[in-house]
C-alpha cells in the first residue's frame, strides 16, 4: 500500500472489546496490555493495534501497528466494513 494513503489523522474512535492485560508482575515480570482501536483519517478508517507495558509505574507504548484499512468517506457503512467484512 502506498504510504500516506489514509491522509492526515482525524480522530481516535476508541477501543472496543479487545483489551487484554497480562499480569506478569505476579511472576516477576512487567504488566502489559494490548488494545485494538479504531481511528478516522481524512481518507478512511484503520484499526490500530497498540501494545503497552508498565515499567517503573509508567505505561509506555511497546508496539504499534496500523492495519485493516478501509478507504472512503467516514460514516456508519465504513465502520461496519472495518469490523464485519
Amino acid at each position: 500500500m502506498e504510504a500516506g494513503i489514509l491522509g492526515p489523522f482525524g480522530a481516535y474512535l476508541g477501543a472496543k472489546d479487545q483489551m487484554r492485560v497480562s499480569y506478569g508482575a505476579a511472576f516477576g515480570g512487567p504488566v502489559s496490555a494490548s488494545y485494538v482501536a479504531t481511528a478516522r483519517y481524512l481518507n478512511g478508517l484503520a484499526k490500530l493495534h497498540i501494545g503497552l507495558v508498565k515499567r517503573d509505574g509508567r505505561w509506555m507504548i511497546d508496539a504499534f501497528k496500523v492495519d485493516d484499512i478501509v478507504l472512503g468517506p467516514p460514516g456508519p457503512s465504513l465502520i461496519h466494513n472495518l469490523f464485519f467484512d
